[in-house]
């Protein structure tokens, strides 16, 4: 484990398994990379984020269970909340149906840890919805190799990974991490290149049964 400080903030380095040899680095401050750089750099700087190895295979791991064909969403509520718009749960299921969002597919729900109670109801009556907390045992997997601190954070890079590789994805308006993903959807193969032979390796089990 290596501290440094930068620009006033906090840097910690090579967090995690042992055995991984990627630099993992988190960033303790506002969040996300956004608030360490003017925006030029910070856009400059976002077409080389690539999340290691390790990472990325924690998210097949998730997306093995969700299917070839789910479609995801990230809902961070306390942003609507500072903004004063809070969304109709119904009004947003509608509009997911209108842009195609198929109600035979998963939908994975990218949101804060502790969701509002009922929130998330109507689109649990209309889709097939998974959640971080469906997935405790893979949680639970890498808990110990990082920092309790930390492993929401690490869960976060999880769910952008999980969300880059949905088929339909839908973000938060205000949110850097939903700009990010969708940053990601647009260049899938240099920032996830395992998405391509996960969903060909599902569509030869497909053809197979078929």
């Amino acid at each position: 484990k290596h501290r440094v400080n930068w620009r006033g903030k906090e840097v910690v380095t090579n967090l995690g398994d042992p055995s991984i040899t990627e630099t993992v680095l988190f960033m303790k401050g506002p969040s996300m990379y956004h608030a360490w750089f003017n925006k030029p750099t910070m856009w400059k700087v976002r077409e080389h984020v690539i999340y290691s190895k390790y990472i990325r295979r924690l998210a097949i791991e998730f997306m093995k269970r969700l299917g070839p064909h789910y479609n995801a969403i990230h809902m961070r509520l306390g942003d609507y909340y500072r903004h004063g718009r809070f969304p109709n749960p119904r009004s947003f299921v509608n509009q997911l149906l209108k842009e195609g969002f198929d109600p035979e597919h998963t939908l994975y729900i990218a949101t804060e840890p502790k969701r509002p109670h009922g929130f998330f109801n109507h689109f649990e009556r209309t889709f097939k919805v998974k959640y971080a907390s469906d997935f405790t045992d893979i949680v639970d997997s890498f808990r110990g190799n990082f920092r309790p601190d930390t492993v929401n954070d690490v869960l976060g890079l999880i769910e952008q990974l999980v969300c880059t590789a949905s088929v339909k994805f839908r973000g938060t308006g205000y949110s850097n991490f939903s700009a990010l993903i969708t940053y990601f959807r647009k260049n899938r193969d240099l920032h996830f290149p395992e998405v391509s032979a996960f969903r060909e390796q599902f569509m030869i089990r497909e053809s197979q049964v078929n």
